[in-house]
């Protein structure tokens, strides 16, 4: 695991290039905090900072071919690479280190374009071949290591974090990118690729950038198409549970130690299970509770799990106290700000690994989006199977819709019965607008801008980002919505951040792009799939292994105490709100949110939403 930077110039590389590179990766240390590399040639400087976790003392980079006319700077880890290391020798290549990331640049000698196609893990790269005089820069299929572009003028300057690039761009000429803020306010985070800075961007998930450096041509390809069939070839369950027992075996392959981020659900029981079964080493588990607020709080059950599997149990206790202290220090952690009040037991996490001295987590991140776990989304695929049938479909979805939204989300009839109209007769995918956040936002965005910001922005873009036509592959098209923004920009980033910020590893088993696939093969072969419940494809392939109170226990997230720490957060940061940034640039009338905090419970969302950003922005911009 490493941080990566560099700039691609359209002329030579200059002295002044130089320093850019290094304030770059000086910024990343935290990312890698046990070695760096350098090198420039011609039109290209590279950087990296490593975090030591599969061949420590001799996996520094940047790493070479044979040849030494290809150099290779990598973030991530490639869990097959035991496997793919073998096939390369087979076939005459030359390995001078131990490390999993040399196999990407013997796999692209060997292979050509189709080389990513041979790499299963998590990754993001820079691949300079000197022979070719071209520069590729990838990510991973489903975008866990994250990858940053700023192009000035003919020039590319990429890194694994915004902070980073951010280092190169003077005060006065950072600016919000307002059509992102505008995302941000309705799903809580930025979905991939867009970002919260003005003319940054990130390469999306599954796609390589080629750089020709003779002329300057770029050709940006997506070498893994989510909506292609996938060949499947045993039973659902059978499929499910040997692409997991597989994966988990390749996860656990490490020089360092090994923990788990168990929380006593299914998914985090279900990769502390595996992992302690392909496991040579003792592992670690790590379990969150709240002080005072014992509804979500599964630390008794994590440990009785972390016992049975013969784990080093490490019991966190979190205090609202600590979360409003280390609130502005996690949130300068974030990159694009993400509004999700559970990142803080990310954050206590990553941070009691460091603090034990166990640099690689694994967590259960993936599992709900896979396999229907989530209340709404089955409800919005059902809803949406109603409005298919016709006049008489779209009736039934108008009643259904009607009790849902006056239960979960307003009780105020002139709010919802325009909404629920609207989405009970309009033949487009049901499922932001089941969203707490979503619905709030279509109700009082109107009130909640200043025209000047309505005037600047696309009002169309959180439609155009999740809009999908309904189809006979309802449940695919649902789950990769879900997996292509929730799942990526919030949780995967989220995890990413909390992690390297403590200079952690965090994988994740479930996050691997061949279950996916299982799972996608599964609601597109039998659309109605979502009805048998939750996650069944997932316990019928685990059942065997996994304890029944586990299977049978009621879902309850990672959600920590969202009233009291609110309360308190507001009480620190009230000015910030009323008076801080999307006040002064006049995006948000002040009278809005003045009229907001009266009601704190009516509007906690978005009044948490607004003091995060505000806390993001007076460090990066301000």
């Amino acid at each position: 695991m490493c941080g990566i930077c560099g700039v691609i110039k359209a002329d030579n590389i200059l002295p002044d290039d130089l320093g850019a590179v290094k304030r770059m990766n000086q910024s990343l240390i935290h990312r890698g905090p046990n070695s760096e590399g350098y090198m420039d040639h011609d039109k290209v400087a590279l950087a990296m900072r490593r975090l030591s976790i599969i061949d420590l003392e001799g996996g520094d980079q940047p790493l070479y071919n044979e040849a030494k006319n290809m150099a290779l700077i990598a973030n991530g880890e490639i869990y097959n690479f035991v496997e793919l290391k073998r096939d390369l020798e087979e076939q005459g290549h030359a390995f001078s280190t131990k490390s999993d990331c040399e196999t990407i640049i013997h796999a692209y000698e060997q292979y050509g374009e189709n080389f990513l196609d041979k790499l299963r893990g998590m990754f993001a790269f820079c691949l300079y071949d000197y022979k070719n005089n071209k520069v590729i820069l990838a990510r991973d299929r489903m975008g866990e290591k994250p990858l940053y572009l700023y192009k000035k003028d003919k020039d590319i300057y990429f890194s694994s974090e915004l902070k980073s690039i951010i280092e190169n761009i003077p005060k006065e000429k950072r600016e919000i990118d307002l059509d992102s803020l505008y995302l941000f306010f309705y799903y809580g985070y930025i979905p991939d690729p867009k970002s919260i800075i003005k003319n940054v961007d990130q390469l999306p998930a599954g796609h390589y950038l080629e750089i020709d450096l003779n002329n300057g041509s770029q050709r940006q390809v997506n070498y893994w198409h989510k909506e292609k069939d996938f060949e499947t070839k045993g039973s659902k369950s059978q499929d499910i549970r040997k692409t997991l027992e597989k994966i988990e075996e390749m996860v656990v392959r490490s020089d360092v130690p090994v923990g788990v981020s168990l929380s006593g659900g299914i998914d985090s029981s279900l990769v502390a299970i595996l992992a302690a079964k392909n496991s040579k080493d003792k592992l670690h588990a790590f379990g969150v509770g709240y002080l005072h607020y014992p509804i979500n709080d599964e630390r008794s059950r994590a440990k009785k799990l972390a016992d049975s599997l013969g784990m080093i149990f490490h019991d966190i206790e979190i205090k609202e106290k600590e979360f409003v202290s280390d609130f502005e220090t996690m949130v300068g952690k974030m990159d694009d700000p993400i509004a999700d009040i559970a990142s803080y037991g990310y954050y206590r996490v990553a941070k009691s690994a460091r603090e034990q001295n166990v640099p690689v987590l694994l967590a259960g991140f993936g599992g709900d989006e896979f396999f229907w776990g989530y209340d709404w989304v089955r409800y919005a695929a059902n809803i949406n199977d109603l409005k298919a049938k016709g006049v008489m479909g779209k009736i039934v979805a108008l009643v259904k819709l009607s009790n849902f939204y006056f239960r979960h989300l307003i009780k105020r009839p002139f709010i919802f019965i325009p909404l629920v109209l609207k989405a009970s007769f309009s033949n487009k995918i049901i499922s932001f607008e089941l969203n707490p956040l979503w619905v709030y936002m279509k109700k009082y965005e109107g009130e909640m801008f200043e025209s000047k910001f309505i005037d600047t922005i696309d009002k169309g873009l959180p439609d155009k980002i999740k809009e999908a036509k309904i189809s006979d592959k309802n449940g695919s098209v649902l789950t990769k919505i879900l997996s292509q923004t929730w799942l990526l920009s919030n949780c995967i980033n989220l995890g990413d951040r909390m992690s390297m910020a403590h200079s952690i590893e965090l994988r994740l088993p479930l996050v691997d792009y061949k279950l996916y696939e299982h799972a996608q093969n599964i609601h597109d072969q039998n659309p109605d799939d979502y009805k048998l419940g939750y996650k069944y494809w997932l316990i019928e392939a685990v059942k065997d292994i996994m304890p029944k109170e586990i299977l049978t226990r009621k879902k309850m997230g990672f959600t920590p105490p969202v009233t009291l720490w609110t309360k308190h957060l507001i009480e620190r940061y009230k000015d910030k709100l009323t008076k801080g940034y999307l006040v002064n640039k006049k995006i948000i009338r002040q009278d809005f949110i003045e009229e907001a905090l009266k009601d704190m419970g009516k509007n906690m969302k978005f009044l948490y939403s607004i003091m995060l950003f505000e806390v993001w922005v007076n460090k990066y911009i301000k």
